[in-house]
């Protein structure tokens, strides 16, 4: 069965709580404790989001694979653009579709009118949130009726934990299209731990997940036993390529976690800016999308940012999946140990201190590791494992 009109009644009865997770979990951390002012300006800016925005995407093709990816980054990008481009049949790609406009956008606010039809029921009491929820839902369901004006018999989403394309892929499923996710980044078991980055490897929903390798293959086994796991790689390592080639070498190169591990990020910094001043090695900062720069700096005047994997010495990092991309290169890693859950290296390669940073930086013999567990195969071998899957009989053929 192939995908075509837009159907409101398969939208009844979909697991609503892993498509709407990440909003709620917002809600409940950063909304539901503030003040009915704080609650009407995000009502009013969600609002402006969804409905003052132009949503341009292809529209009635007829493809064998359509391509969609929900996250805006321009790694993201690269990596999907690299994967997409393994399949030479029929596809079409939807990405980077939403931009924002000055003027209203009349079908999406009619749209917000029919979100009452399909809304599921929450635990919600404060009607602001539920107000804030139904925009998201309006949205995210206006960009699927996009989506499924298209016919292709199976979709590749980015990643199926986004509230976007969980829905798509829950959708897609009903109507009997095969539907695929990919590993966008390292997952890692957060058991007891409040975050919302559980959602990584819970909330699975596709017929099948292309993994980087056996690690995340199997924390997404334990938690979705139904799904088809296919280890692919990743193949092009962030960061990897030349810089400019009268920059330096040999420096720091220190990668920092996204924004609700900035404590972390700023401790462990503390021990790489002694370390440099006290050696006389630069330091480089590889930012995450999500950090607030400005803290930074402000904190650490000094702070110089870029580089790139090569041309560090030693790459240093907390829980981000970079260090495990430059030990598969084969470059020098150190992990900066904190309580929080993260995948582990050896005990001689974490620190939490600057004698113990020291001591990895000096040693000669430090403990080789491949970094397969975490990224199977690369380059042209992690293309062609792609390639291979997109174009077997089960993929593209009825």
């Amino acid at each position: 069965m192939e995908s075509g009109d837009f159907q409101a009644k398969l939208l009844k009865g979909l697991d609503w709580k892993k498509v709407l997770e990440a909003d709620l979990y917002w809600i409940r951390v950063n909304f539901l404790n503030k003040d009915d002012a704080f609650k009407k300006r995000m009502v009013e800016r969600w609002y402006k989001d969804f409905v003052f925005s132009t949503y341009d995407m292809v529209q009635e093709v007829d493809v064998d694979i359509l391509f969609f990816r929900f996250l805006v980054r321009d790694d993201y990008k690269f990596f999907f653009e690299d994967v997409a481009s393994q399949f030479s049949g029929k596809k079409a790609i939807i990405q980077d579709y939403k931009k924002q406009s000055e003027r209203v956008n009349i079908d999406a606010s009619k749209w917000l009118n029919e979100v009452s039809k399909f809304m599921p029921r929450l635990d919600l009491d404060c009607h602001l949130a539920r107000a804030c929820i139904a925009i998201k839902l309006a949205m995210y369901s206006f960009i699927l009726r996009k989506v499924v004006n298209n016919k292709f018999k199976t979709i590749v989403l980015f990643a199926d934990m986004q509230p976007v394309e969980n829905l798509i892929a829950q959708y897609c499923k009903r109507l009997g299209v095969r539907t695929v996710t990919m590993q966008h980044g390292l997952y890692v078991e957060y058991e007891n731990l409040d975050t919302i980055n559980k959602i990584n490897y819970e909330h699975v929903v596709s017929d099948y997940f292309l993994a980087w390798g056996n690690n995340t293959s199997k924390l997404v086994s334990k938690y979705n036993a139904d799904v088809n796991i296919v280890n692919c790689g990743k193949p092009e390592i962030q960061m990897s390529g030349n810089s400019n080639p009268d920059d330096s070498e040999g420096y720091i190169l220190a990668v920092l976690d996204q924004r609700i591990f900035d404590e972390q990020n700023l401790e462990m910094l503390k021990i790489l800016f002694e370390y440099s001043s006290l050696h006389n090695v630069e330091l480089r900062v590889k930012f995450h999308p999500s950090n607030n720069k400005k803290s930074y700096t402000d904190a650490f005047p000094e702070l110089v940012e870029g580089g790139v994997v090569k041309k560090a010495k030693i790459v240093v990092g907390h829980t981000t999946s970079l260090i495990y991309e430059a030990m598969r290169l084969g470059s020098k890693v150190a992990k900066f140990y904190s309580p929080v859950p993260s995948i582990r290296l050896d005990a001689s390669l974490e620190f939490d201190s600057l004698s113990k940073f020291e001591d990895i930086a000096a040693s000669k013999s430090v403990v080789v590791h491949d970094g397969k567990e975490y990224i199977e195969y690369i380059g042209d071998e992690s293309r062609q494992r792609y390639a291979d899957f997109f174009h077997s009989k089960l993929i593209c053929h009825s």
